[in-house]
C-alpha cells in the first residue's frame, strides 16, 4: 500500500520480492538490514534490480554475522561460541549472505561492484540487540540448559562493569545496473 506524500516522499509497503513497480521506475535502490531476514534472497536482489533504471545505482548494506565477536567475561569460550552460532545460523535467515553479493552481484550482470566495510563495536550489554536474553530465548529449544542461562544471565550483569565486547562487520556492497538491464 502506498500513502501520499510526506515531506515530499512517497511512502510504501510492500513485499521485498514483489515490489509494486514497473522496470527501471527508479535511479536507485537501497535496502539496509534487509536482505539478512527476507526469506528469499535472491528474489528480493532480482526485485530491487528490476525496479532500477539502466544505469541506476543499487545500494545494500547488511552486517555478516560469520564476523561477530561476543566476549563476555566469566563465560566460558564454549557457550559464548554456541551463543554466537545459534545468533549467526537460527536468529537470521540469511546472516552470512552479505559476504556472497559480490559474486552474486556480478553474475546478475551488475557492474562496478564496490564493497566498503565498517565496524560496529559495543562495550555495554545493554547496547547489544538484547544479548541478555538470547540463551534464555534459546533454553526453550534444548540449546541451552539453566545453569548455562544463569552463567550467561550473571556474567552480562556483572560485564556492565566493563569486559564486555561486541563487534561485527558491516559491509556496504555497491554497484550499477548494467546498460542493457532491462532490455528485453
Amino acid at each position: 500500500m502506498c500513502d501520499g506524500p510526506l515531506s515530499g516522499a512517497e511512502v510504501c509497503q510492500a513485499d521485498a520480492a514483489c515490489l509494486p513497480f514497473a522496470d527501471g521506475t527508479f535511479d536507485g535502490a537501497f535496502a539496509d538490514r534487509v536482505i539478512q531476514h527476507v526469506p528469499i534472497p535472491m528474489q528480493t536482489l532480482g526485485e530491487l534490480v528490476r525496479v532500477v533504471r539502466p544505469g541506476g545505482r543499487v545500494v545494500i548494506a547488511d552486517p555478516d554475522q560469520e564476523t561477530l565477536v561476543i566476549h563476555v567475561p566469566g563465560v566460558a569460550h564454549e557457550l559464548a561460541d554456541r551463543v554466537k552460532a545459534l545468533r549467526r545460523d537460527v536468529g537470521y535467515r540469511n546472516g552470512r549472505f552479505v559476504s556472497s553479493l559480490p559474486a552474486v552481484l556480478t553474475a546478475m550482470n551488475m557492474v562496478y561492484v564496490t564493497v566498503d566495510a565498517f565496524v560496529l563495536s559495543l562495550t555495554d550489554p545493554d547496547d547489544a540487540f538484547g544479548i541478555a536474553g538470547w540463551p534464555r530465548l534459546w533454553h526453550e529449544t534444548g540449546a541451552f540448559t539453566p545453569t548455562e542461562v544463569t552463567e550467561w544471565e550473571h556474567a552480562i550483569e556483572h560485564s556492565r562493569q566493563g569486559g564486555f565486547l561486541y563487534s561485527l562487520i558491516y559491509f556496504v556492497v555497491a554497484c550499477r545496473t548494467s546498460s542493457t538491464a532491462h532490455a528485453r
